[in-house]
């Protein structure tokens, strides 16, 4: 029959079909494999350059090792449950790796063969690795040629593993900046970290270090070195050659003596060497004009001579030394200085003029006490020392909000509070009170040169860094000549409840006053002369004119028109008629 002629036509027409199929098969499958021998016969160096349709160049998989790694991380890829794979593609796109705190105890393999796409990824879309974060792993090593195919490689944080050395093939990074490696295993630090020259920041701490190598000299661009929490005993002479450096941090070890040559380190702006073994302080720390922050404590330090002349520096922290003479004049080279710790030293005599300038001190444990403080000081720590007496003076310090005086032999101040309590261990008001007290206790102890009670002396004293002085209520006929050495450093002055009858000339010289509080005195409408010196002060911009029952005024004075820098002016309680 004719369909059954057509149906074996047909049927042999399909096994030709299957086996012309197969055949083409088996020559792709055998083309392929020549291929790929080809390839490995090439060898890495000579790996394949491709291009895309915007001209862009990268590196196809073509050496043996290449190869192997990139079947590895095709294994490694079929397995990941989408943790790492994620993570991978992400840093693909923007070539900064985070694996931070991933329980890793190996690099993973998709690291490795960094280059190879992942999924639907094409090879050009790739980023090469700018950033790479291993901190907070199990690692005990890095594969020694982990970074030679990351020649932009800009930061790279390995802290908080076991790692005891860095693979050699770091050199191959030149543009390394960052480099962390603190809480790990090491014992030096390799010679070739002086090679990364464009490292800003070292952070070495909390390692067993014992040596620094000579190399790190050649770090020109470092800004930041680290190296605290380690076994040192001494740091290179060659750290004098770091220029750049402007924080560095050397505390926790066993180091007995700072080279000089960092007195060549003119940027410096913080040191950090506390908790060693120094003896003294080198000369050349007094180069250091732009120090803002020098912690030495808990060292041997006998004296502190050296303290360079830093008019930036905020703080000096000298505590748990064995220092007995505090070096002279302080507060004139360290005209910034709020916070002075020299608590638990030996030092048993401070002078005031060595504390000008400064906001806060801390001088616990010692064996004396300074006679006079200065005026800014907002915290004073004095316990456990030796100290007999404080200065009554310490009264009219009404900035301080803190006062720690127990464990000092102080018998006056052992008396009862209202609370049952003793002053000592009372509040900062209660002992201001109490000092004050003891001020008014002692009138003849006048100041001589002025003819006023050490209270009024030295409350006028007391402005000079804040620029307020209140003179209220004490009864006063006129303005102390204390006052006019002021000159431009008053901005307020409150002489309410006098007897002041009229200015004179001199108040001129406050040519920074923009507040005056002249409330209940004796001045009248007749004392003409007295309005014409406040409308004569340029930056006067409150008055208060409140007056006693007998002198109150019936007009706003003429002269006080041509204030023309007043905003505010009180006269209640006088008898101006409106209209």
């Amino acid at each position: 029959m004719w369909f059954q002629t057509s149906e074996r036509k047909y049927a042999a027409g399909s096994l030709e079909m299957q086996w012309r199929g197969r055949q083409r098969s088996e020559e792709r499958k055998k083309r392929r494999q020549r291929d790929a021998s080809e390839e490995c016969s090439l060898g890495g160096e000579h790996a394949r350059t491709m291009s895309d349709r915007n001209g862009r160049t990268g590196k196809m998989p073509v050496g043996r090792r290449e190869l192997e790694r990139w079947a590895a991380a095709q294994e490694a890829k079929k397995k990941d449950s989408g943790g790492l794979t994620g993570v991978f593609r992400s840093a693909h796109s923007n070539g900064n790796l985070n694996l931070a705190d991933r329980n890793l105890d190996s690099v993973p393999e998709l690291l490795l063969s960094w280059s190879a796409p992942i999924g639907d990824e094409n090879w050009w879309e790739v980023s090469e690795l700018k950033k790479l974060d291993l901190s907070l792993n199990a690692l005990s090593n890095l594969p020694d040629d982990l970074f030679a195919s990351f020649s932009l490689l800009q930061t790279l944080h390995v802290a908080n593993n076991k790692l005891q050395t860095l693979p050699p093939s770091l050199t191959s990074c030149p543009e390394l900046s960052k480099l962390n490696i603190q809480h790990n295993q090491f014992a030096t630090l390799p010679g070739f970290v002086g090679h990364l020259s464009c490292l800003s920041s070292l952070q070495v701490d909390h390692n067993a270090i014992h040596t620094l190598p000579e190399e790190i000299g050649l770090l020109h661009n470092l800004d930041t070195f680290t190296c605290s929490n380690n076994q040192l005993q001494q740091l290179p002479s060659s750290l004098g050659h770091l220029t750049s450096l402007t924080f560095l941090n050397m505390s926790s070890n066993r180091i007995e003596a700072i080279p000089g040559t960092v007195g060549n380190l003119l940027s410096l702006t913080s040191l950090e060497a506390s908790h060693n073994l120094l003896q003294s302080l080198p000369d050349g720390l007094r180069n250091l004009s732009n120090l803002t922050r020098l912690d030495v404590r808990e060292n041997c330090l006998t004296s502190a001579t050296s303290l360079p002349h830093a008019p930036r520096m905020s703080e000096l922290l000298l505590g748990f030394n064995k220092i007995q003479t505090f070096p002279p004049n302080l507060g004139d080279r360290l005209k910034s200085l709020s916070v002075l710790d020299i608590r638990d030293n030996a030092i048993s005599n401070l002078e005031a003029s060595d504390l000008t300038g400064l906001k806060v001190s801390m001088l616990v444990d010692n064996l004396g006490a300074p006679s006079d403080i200065d005026m800014k000081l907002k915290m004073l720590d004095v316990r456990n020392n030796e100290i007999k007496m404080v200065p009554p003076e310490l009264g009219l310090m009404t900035t301080l909000t803190s006062i720690l005086l127990d464990g000092n032999p102080l018998k006056t101040m052992r008396r009862c509070d209202e609370s049952g309590g003793t002053i000592i261990t009372g509040t900062a008001r209660e002992i201001l009170e109490y000092l004050r007290s003891r001020i008014q206790q002692n009138p003849e102890e006048d100041v001589p040169t002025s003819g006023l009670t050490r209270d009024v002396a030295m409350t006028i004293r007391s402005s000079v860094g804040n620029g307020l002085l209140c003179l209220k209520g004490l009864q006063l006929q006129d303005f102390p000549y204390d006052c006019f050495n002021l000159s431009d450093s008053l901005k307020s002055l409150d002489f309410s409840d006098n007897n002041l009858e009229s200015l004179s000339e001199r108040c001129l010289s406050w040519t920074n006053l923009h507040t005056i509080n002249l409330a209940n005195n004796q001045l009248s409408r007749t004392e003409q002369a007295s309005y014409h010196v406040l409308s004569n002060l340029p930056n006067l911009t409150s008055i208060n004119l409140q007056v006693k029952f007998l002198c109150r005024l019936t007009a706003v004075p003429e002269d006080l028109h041509f204030a023309t820098s007043l905003v505010n002016l009180d006269m209640s309680n006088n008898q101006i008629e409106v209209g």
